[in-house]
C-alpha cells in the first residue's frame, strides 16, 4: 500500500490548553486503522470517515507545497476528540497556580504607584492617575523620568556655587522651583513668548534672596523661601528608601521568573508560554513604578498647590511695597496668581519644562550679585526657552521611554505568536 501521511488538525481548539502527556502516536494509528484497516472506532468507520474529515485549507500550511496534496488526511477537532479520545485538558492545579502566583500576584506592584490620600478627590483622582499609568505607560516615563533629570540638574547647580554659606538658599529656591513645575495651569508666558507675572514673581521671589544686597525686600523674600522651602519639604513623601528596597527583591525574584520560563517553553503546555508572554509585557511597569517613587510627589498635592498660590501672592505684595507688605489675609487668591492640580508622573499629557528652561538660561549666573531688573532679563529669557523648541534631552527621554515600553510588547508578541499556547494546534503524524 502507497505510503500516506495523517495530517491531524485540530481546528478551534479550546485554549484551555492540551494535556502534554496525550499518546498522540496512539492517535495516528486510530485514524491509520479506520482508513486502511477497515476497522470501527468508537462509531467511526470507513464509510462515515468523511463526516470527520477537513478539506478547507490550513491556515499557515497553504503555502506549503508538500502539504497541499491528496496524501495528507485531515480531522477535525471534532473527529479528534471521537477516534483519538478528548486530548483537550484543563491545566493542572499546580501549574495554575504556579502562573499565578508568579504573574498575577506581583501585579500587587501596582499598589507602589503614588496615590494621594489626603486629596479632595480621593478616587476620582486615583483612579484617573491610574488609567493614566497603564493607558500610556510611555508618557508617564518620559514625564518622570525627564522630571527627575531636571530634579538632578537643579540639585547639582544649588551645590555648585562657590559660597558654600548660601547653599540652603540655593537649595530652597531650586526645591521651590522643581515643586512649582509639577502643577498644572501655570501661566508663564503670554502667545509672543514674553514672561506673564507669574513668571516674572517666580523668577524674583526665589532668587532675589540669593542676592548679598541689604534692601528690606531680600531679607522678606529669604525668610519667605525659606518656610515655603521647609512646608513643602515636610509634605514630600516619605519611606522611599525601604519601599525602594522591596522593589528591589521584587525586581530580582520577576527577572529569576523571567529567565527560568524562558528554559521551559517547548515543554508540551500552553502556560509556560502564556506566563513568559505576560510577564514580558508587564516589564515596563516595575521601571515605572521605581522612577514614581524616586520622584517623589507631595502627600497632598491640594494643600501644596494653595501654600504655592499664597507664595505668590505674598512675594507680588512684596514686590509692590517692600518696606510695608499687605499679608495675606484669607481673601481669595487673584486667579492670575493661582495653580492647578497635580500632574506630575504623568497625571497629564503635558510638557513641565520649567527648571530646564530656567538653568539653561541662567548657567553662569552669579545671583548674589543679581539685580531686579537683571532677574527680570531672566524671566525673559526662560520664557523665550519656553516658548522654542523642547530641548533635546526631552526627546531623547520621549524615544528611550517608547522603546522601553514597544521592546516589552513586541516581545510579548511574538512569544504569543509563535509560541505554543494551547490555541490551533497542527500536529504531522507520518506513516512511512
Amino acid at each position: 500500500m502507497r505510503s500516506r501521511r495523517v495530517l491531524i488538525v485540530l481546528v478551534l481548539v479550546l485554549s484551555n490548553g492540551t494535556d502534554a502527556s496525550y499518546n498522540w502516536t496512539q492517535c495516528k494509528e486510530n485514524v491509520i486503522n479506520i482508513r486502511d484497516h477497515n476497522q470501527t472506532i468508537n462509531g467511526v468507520s470507513p464509510a462515515n470517515l468523511s463526516n470527520f474529515l477537513y478539506n478547507g485549507t490550513v491556515r499557515g500550511l497553504a503555502k506549503l507545497s508538500q502539504y497541499d496534496n491528496p496524501d495528507y488526511v485531515r480531522i477535525t477537532y471534532n473527529g479528534c476528540k471521537i477516534i483519538c479520545a478528548n486530548p483537550v485538558a484543563t491545566y493542572e492545579p499546580a501549574v495554575a497556580i504556579s502562573a499565578v502566583a508568579n504573574w498575577i500576584f506581583p501585579l500587587a506592584i501596582l499598589l507602589n504607584l503614588p496615590y494621594e490620600s489626603l486629596h479632595s478627590k480621593k478616587l476620582s483622582g486615583s483612579l484617573l492617575a491610574l488609567l493614566n499609568w497603564l493607558g500610556s505607560p510611555q508618557t508617564a516615563l518620559t514625564a518622570t523620568i525627564f522630571n527627575f533629570r531636571q530634579i538632578r540638574e537643579s540639585y547639582r547647580r544649588a551645590y555648585s556655587n562657590p559660597n558654600t554659606e548660601r547653599t540652603h538658599l540655593y537649595s530652597a529656591a531650586y526645591f521651590v522651583l522643581t515643586c512649582a513645575n509639577q502643577f498644572d495651569e501655570l501661566q508663564l508666558i503670554d502667545e509672543q513668548g514674553k514672561p506673564k507675572p507669574m513668571l516674572n514673581l517666580l523668577v524674583y521671589g526665589l532668587f532675589r534672596p540669593l542676592s548679598t544686597s541689604e534692601e528690606p525686600d531680600v531679607e522678606l523674600l529669604r525668610q519667605l523661601l525659606l518656610m515655603m522651602a521647609f512646608q513643602l519639604r515636610m509634605l514630600r513623601r516619605r519611606g522611599v528608601i525601604p519601599m525602594l528596597a522591596n522593589l528591589a527583591v521584587f525586581l530580582v525574584a520577576f527577572i529569576f521568573s523571567l529567565v527560568l520560563t524562558f528554559a521551559e517553553l517547548g515543554s508540551g503546555t500552553g502556560s509556560f508560554s502564556f506566563s513568559l508572554a505576560f510577564g514580558l509585557l508587564m516589564t515596563w511597569l516595575p521601571l515605572l513604578v521605581v522612577f514614581t517613587v524616586v520622584d517623589r510627589n507631595p502627600i497632598s498635592s491640594d494643600r501644596s498647590a494653595v501654600l504655592i498660590s499664597r507664595y505668590l501672592h505674598t512675594i507680588s505684595s512684596i514686590l509692590a511695597s517692600p518696606h510695608a507688605p499687605k499679608w495675606w489675609d484669607h481673601t481669595p487668591i487673584p486667579p492670575n496668581l493661582t495653580i492647578g492640580p497635580f500632574i506630575g508622573q504623568g497625571r497629564k499629557i503635558q510638557y513641565a519644562g520649567l527648571p530646564h528652561a530656567f538653568l539653561s538660561s541662567t548657567s553662569s549666573i552669579d545671583f548674589t550679585k543679581a539685580s531686579k531688573s537683571d532677574l527680570q532679563t531672566y524671566a525673559n529669557l526662560t520664557a523665550a526657552k519656553l516658548h522654542g523648541w523642547k530641548p533635546t534631552a526631552w526627546y531623547i527621554v520621549a524615544v528611550t521611554s517608547l522603546l522601553l515600553v514597544w521592546v516589552a510588547v513586541m516581545s510579548a508578541f511574538v512569544i504569543s505568536f509563535n509560541s505554543y499556547r494551547g490555541g490551533v494546534q497542527f500536529v504531522l503524524l507520518s506513516d512511512e
